[in-house]
């Protein structure tokens, strides 16, 4: 198996596969034909009659292409990233979608492109770097996704969303729950916002009334429009680490129960983030941020070069293992893994493949780190925890779960809610069974490590 996709794909959909171990010349019509590109999968679909329904299941990893769709996509047809997926850009390039009415993508991270352009519906996806960005026709349907750093044109249709240093050209159709901070700038049409009322909002930036208005804070735009926007705040927000992507709350942020009228929801649809405890042992063990494994007693198996680590020559794996980290006062479901280090992980050996990301990669490739034939390179992300209230002092005093022997790290799925199942394997290793009962992480304390790996076994 190429993948161990894990999307069970609509009824009525004719499902399309993309996977970082896949192949362009297959069909992608099953995870054991996977496409190698969104290309591919797209020269595929133009072959199809224009009214079918499909299913674009795209698996983890990064992607480095130019995505332009051969013709617009029918609709209900959607694009859904299987895990951790991003599309990067040269800086010139565009990434481009025909969509009809209904069509979704869901789960992306996009950044880099010259360009943007959906058709319909964004949903939890981030757009990052992008000097031009068309969410699709009037209503095109943005929601619980993040902006950073982009011009937004066309008339988009807001909910739960988060704009970073954004220029949003408008006019804006309907916002509402979202958060838009002070280097924003919003065009709104007061005329046609008359039965669709903003509202609920954080907005530091500014707005104006129609292309040719002038830019005015909160206040002094409520002051001209006293019946739009009447619950929205200007206040900042308390992210617990905004430089790093981390748009979860502060216990005292003043977006928590400020996004709907019975305070059943947060600003932004972001998530209160339990911060660290007082106290906390460090979050990595030497200064230089990581505890670089050296297998053979000395010499390290990761090397830094630049911003990047890198597997030292002759080495087919290194790690970076955190200390103990407490992240509850009492045992609480994990919702979310996410890596927020500016440090990367650098697979560009010559020959190998430069873009796999815990891929979930049930084949074994040969290969090795001196010619780069390892195909694919990948980052493996595992994880260990507790529900004891004491800092685990040694392997037996990890506690997993009652199938797994103590102190074992468990493979997971970055940028998902941890899972296991009843065997004992996490959503990140290729055995998981998503039908197997799977059950969340419960912890006080966790333990991660970052694997890199030219030959997975």
């Amino acid at each position: 198996m190429a993948n161990n996709f894990r999307i069970i794909i609509p009824t009525g959909s004719i499902p399309y596969y993309v996977s970082k171990a896949g192949d362009d010349s297959k069909d992608g019509k099953t995870p054991e034909n996977a496409k190698a590109t969104i290309s591919g999968v797209m020269a595929a679909i133009a072959a199809l009659s224009i009214a079918t329904q499909v299913c674009i299941v795209v698996g983890v990893g990064l992607y480095e292409e130019a995505v332009t769709s051969a013709r617009e996509l029918a609709q209900g047809s959607q694009m859904i990233a299987d895990g951790q997926v991003t599309f990067r850009g040269n800086g010139v390039n565009s990434f481009s979608l025909a969509l009809s009415f209904g069509c979704v993508i869901t789960g992306f991270t996009i950044e880099n492109y010259a360009s943007v352009a959906f058709r319909n519906g964004v949903i939890n996806c981030m757009v990052r770097n992008c000097p031009s960005v068309v969410p699709g026709i009037s209503n095109a349907i943005v929601s619980n996704s993040i902006f950073v750093n982009c011009t937004i044109n066309g008339q988009p249709n807001i909910t739960s969303s988060i704009f970073i240093d954004c220029v949003l050209t408008g006019p804006i159709v309907y916002m509402q729950s979202s958060y838009f901070n002070g280097n924003c700038l919003l065009t709104m049409n007061m005329v046609s916002t008359v039965t669709n009322n903003p509202d609920f909002n954080n907005i530091m930036g500014m707005l104006r009334n129609g292309t040719n208005g002038i830019y005015k804070n909160l206040a002094d735009f409520k002051a001209d429009f006293p019946t739009y926007n009447i619950n929205s705040i200007n206040l900042p927000p308390k992210f617990n680490n905004p430089a790093k992507y981390d748009f979860t709350l502060q216990a005292d942020s003043p977006h928590i129960g400020a996004g709907s009228a019975d305070g059943s929801k947060n600003i932004g649809g972001t998530s209160y983030g339990v911060p660290y405890v007082a106290g906390l042992a460090p979050q990595w063990l030497e200064a230089n941020s990581a505890v670089i494994s050296r297998s053979d007693g000395s010499t390290p198996d990761l090397v830094l070069s630049g911003n990047d680590l890198v597997l030292a020559p002759g080495k087919v794996s290194g790690q970076i293992t955190s200390a103990p980290m407490r992240i509850s006062l009492n045992p609480a479901a994990i919702q979310l893994l996410q890596y927020n280090g500016f440090l990367g992980f650098n697979k560009s050996q010559a020959g190998g493949s430069a873009t796999n990301n815990n891929v979930p990669d049930a084949n074994v490739h040969a290969g090795n780190t001196t010619n780069g034939a390892g195909n694919p390179d990948r980052l493996s992300y595992e994880m260990r925890w507790t529900d004891n209230d004491v800092m685990p002092g040694s392997d037996v005093d990890w506690t997993v779960t009652p199938i797994v022997t103590p102190g074992t790290f468990l493979h997971f799925e970055w940028n998902t809610q941890p899972m296991f199942d009843t065997m004992g394997f996490g959503n990140g290793n290729a055995l998981f069974n998503k039908n197997a009962s799977p059950s969340p992480v419960s912890a006080v304390w966790i333990q991660v490590r970052v694997t890199l790996t030219n030959n997975y076994v």
